[in-house]
């Protein structure tokens, strides 16, 4: 293995291959190709090379930049722990209490809004508060010394979302994995933090580099709609890149994700957007633009009807564990 990077690596890697490799933990098989056969010029692949490719998990320790080394597991003891309805090591736990996740004890929740807006804006509507999943059932679906992995099934009016949350051995963060296949069109659905107490700050990545926003917690974008012509409602949401930090007093939580580059905030509750389902480049009746911003030329590909999949991360912590939670989740290194 290969650290690509500029700093030292230590954690769970996932490698594939075709042979049987007694010191890796074996986590999963698929039909496939073996990787050297699709990257030789000179051979095609043909049926009688479709095999079995397995999934296995390795522990790094410690792996210098741009250092090559060869990795074999080692038998350690382990602080992981799952049942089928919590995982935890001796840095964070993720439990299901009385119907409601929490991690470390703090709240999280899907909640479904409607949306009537476009490719440009949000469209919220007045006196909607929005639908909260409930979870219909849940079950560990992986045990290793190296990770464990919970399954969560949450049930709307509609649709059923599977998340599936995994841990590492003296990892400091959770991973989420959604997938669900949305039926419905014209909604937004986020998943919600409930905090401690209203949330001020946020510093989020921008171009690199973490900066603070500033919000007030008690404005709400529904009761602040424009009734006058050329006017656009004024939000508490803001972008970032690969994820955000709230680091207050009585507030920490910290969300590095793949893809998703929105979050907003009221109250007390951060929302991450895990889908935005609208149907057109520019709604002549959005409300919460009152000119249009564009043609209304329709896009039915936009209301993501079909499967869909979303990943984020969290953890807790400041600036530094943002920084080392990046590095785990973007590594770079090369098997």
């Amino acid at each position: 293995m290969l650290n690509l990077s500029d700093k030292f690596f230590s954690g769970i890697v996932e490698v594939e291959s075709s042979k049987e490799v007694k010191d890796y933990v074996k986590v999963s098989s698929r039909k496939g190709f073996d990787k050297d056969l699709l990257t030789d010029t000179s051979r095609i692949p043909v049926t009688e090379d479709y095999k079995p490719i397995y999934k296995y998990l390795t522990e790094i320790r410690n792996l210098e930049p741009d250092e090559i080394d060869f990795v074999l597991s080692e038998i350690s003891e382990s602080e992981l722990k799952i049942t089928d309805t919590s995982v935890s090591n001796e840095n964070i736990c993720l439990k299901i209490e009385n119907g409601e996740v929490k991690i470390n004890d703090i709240p999280f929740s899907l909640v479904d809004f409607i949306d009537y807006g476009d490719s440009y804006n949000n469209g919220p509507v007045i006196d909607d508060i929005g639908t909260t999943f409930t979870i219909l059932r849940s079950k560990k679906v992986l045990e290793t010394n190296l990770r464990v992995a919970l399954k969560i099934e949450f049930e709307s009016k509609w649709d059923i979302l599977s998340l599936t949350v995994s841990l590492d051995k003296n990892s400091t963060y959770l991973k989420f994995d959604f997938d669900w296949n949305n039926s419905q069109k014209n909604h937004l659905l986020e998943a919600c933090f409930t905090l401690n107490s209203p949330i001020k700050e946020v510093f989020s990545e921008d171009m690199n580099l973490m900066i603070k926003r500033t919000f007030d917690p008690e404005y709400n974008t529904r009761e602040n709609l424009p009734n006058e012509r050329g006017k656009e409602v004024k939000t508490n949401s803001a972008p970032m890149q690969r994820g955000l930090l709230i680091d207050e007093s009585d507030n920490n939580i910290g969300v590095v994700t793949k893809g998703l580059t929105q979050y907003e905030v009221f109250k007390n509750k951060l929302y991450i957007p895990i889908l935005r389902a609208t149907g057109s480049i520019s709604n002549p009746q959005n409300p919460a633009r009152t000119t249009p911003a564009g043609p209304p030329i329709e896009t039915p590909s936009l209301q993501m009807i079909g499967k869909n999949h979303a990943e984020f991360y969290v953890f807790f912590g400041n600036q530094r564990a943002f920084e080392e939670v990046i590095g785990q989740v973007y590594n770079y290194i090369i098997i």
